[in-house]
């Protein structure tokens, strides 16, 4: 259902958000960015006047700029493009353009950033020209807790809950996987230590749904689940675990969830195969596969129809606790970069509903592989500067795609037995439109 219903969203987010912005054509430049009302023509020789004679009804004001050899028309805002595709059929002009701004192309002075190929990859440094994130916006990390004392990842989380034996005492990440995940995703940046995370001015709501050997249960993870939307307002949930049951009680709070509003990002699994896992098996969830810094599929990656999105799990440099860091590789690092891109969308957008985000995300990934779709990418490898300039380019609200409001509410949890769950197994999702 999801998935014919995301299709419709992605033709709405088209005709309200336009075309999908391409990268930079060089540093600095930020695609679609210019002064309003102004534009640059260059009329051939000896026209300038009497074409300037003809535009002057359309036109506020000109100004010549000799050195440049162009002249600077001022127009009426929001009527720059039509002005310019008139200016272009003239024969009498040899160019029109806007005024395009430019701007410095923020790169952190964090020690560790030139080893982080998968910034880059996924162009976040030209994203951060646009947000950064806003603390506004809480990311769950339901995982193995996170060290949240870390020196890249003090003042980062906003809570700690340990969902594993509720231990009132100092909440520790005592397996490492948690804070890999937190860093990927809200990493302190710019501050000359470690990293940059992807999001960094979000802020992380750490939940330990797993123990220290990885392993965790259903009452843990899908109580933290929960309580990340119902309690602790986080707008994402990202999920780098899984396990091969169909589970109705951790489908029940995947859809509780999303009915409230949260995004849900899980790992697409390690074992190379396509056998289904779940959380990412389920509906309302975005199944992230893993590239290496080549951009092909990593080889322990699983594949199938449930894939939608890729991203960079091989070698990925991230925080581990007692402030060291150290590279892994795995979906479960693959996905805290479509949940960092996820917050980074919605800090220009809170209004958006998790559909929204979704679609968003779908259609502004860099196609991988098979032309569109693909088993082993997806919709392709997510990319956080098409996705944030769609947004911030977006001339009106995107609606959410289904209001939490209309949905029927969530049916009770059955009494089933406990599933585990552990790290790195064969971890699936939501449907797409690319």
């Amino acid at each position: 259902m999801l998935k014919r219903l995301a299709a419709f969203l992605a033709l709405l987010l088209v005709a309200f958000a336009g075309p999908r912005p391409a990268e930079p054509a060089r540093p600095g430049l930020a695609s679609g960015d210019f002064v309003p009302g102004e534009l640059l023509v260059r009329f051939k020789p000896g026209r300038g006047p009497a074409a300037l004679n003809e535009l002057r009804p359309g036109i506020q004001g000109t100004e010549e700029l000799p050195r440049l050899g162009v002249h600077r028309l001022r127009v009426p805002p929001g009527h720059e493009q039509d002005l310019i595709e008139r200016l272009r059929r003239r024969p009498d002009v040899e160019y029109a353009q806007p005024n395009y701004v430019y701007r410095a192309l923020f790169t952190p002075n964090d020690r560790y950033f030139p080893d982080q190929w998968n910034l880059p990859a996924i162009h976040a440094p030209e994203a951060w020209d646009v947000t950064q994130g806003t603390s506004a916006i809480k990311v769950a990390v339901v995982d193995t807790g996170v060290d949240c004392g870390h020196l890249d990842l003090q003042g980062q989380c906003t809570v700690q809950v340990n969902y594993v034996n509720y231990d009132p005492g100092p909440i520790q990440d005592d397996n490492g996987h948690g804070t890999r995940v937190a860093g990927i995703i809200a990493a302190r940046t710019n501050n000359d230590i470690g990293i940059a995370g992807i999001a960094a001015g979000v802020r992380l709501v750490a939940l330990k749904a797993l123990d220290s050997s990885g392993s965790g249960d259903t009452v843990t993870v899908a109580t933290a689940i929960l309580e990340a939307v119902s309690i602790h307002g986080a707008r994402v949930i990202n999920l780098s675990l899984g396990g091969p049951e169909n589970d109705p009680t951790l489908q029940n709070a995947i859809n509780q969830a999303y009915n409230a509003g949260a995004v849900i990002v899980a790992a697409a699994g390690n074992s190379g195969n396509s056998n289904p896992v779940y959380p990412a098996a389920y509906d309302h969830v975005i199944a992230v596969a893993a590239v290496d810094r080549y951009l092909q599929r990593a080889g322990f990656s699983n594949h199938g129809s449930y894939i939608d999105l890729a991203a960079p799990g091989v070698n990925i440099l991230s925080t581990v606790p007692e402030s060291q860091y150290d590279s892994a590789s795995g979906t479960s690092m693959a996905a805290p970069h479509v949940s960092a891109v996820a917050a980074l969308i919605l800090s220009l957008r809170p209004d958006l509903g998790p559909d929204a985000v979704a679609s968003i995300l779908f259609r502004t990934a860099e196609d991988l592989g098979s032309s569109g779709w693909d088993p082993y990418y997806g919709c392709g490898l997510v990319n956080a500067y098409r996705a944030v300039r769609t947004v911030a380019a977006a001339a009106e609200p995107v609606p959410p795609a289904f209001s939490p409001a209309t949905r029927a509410s969530a049916y009770p949890p059955p009494s089933i037995p406990s599933f585990h769950f552990r790290l790195y197994l064969p971890l699936i999702a939501v449907g797409r439109l690319c």
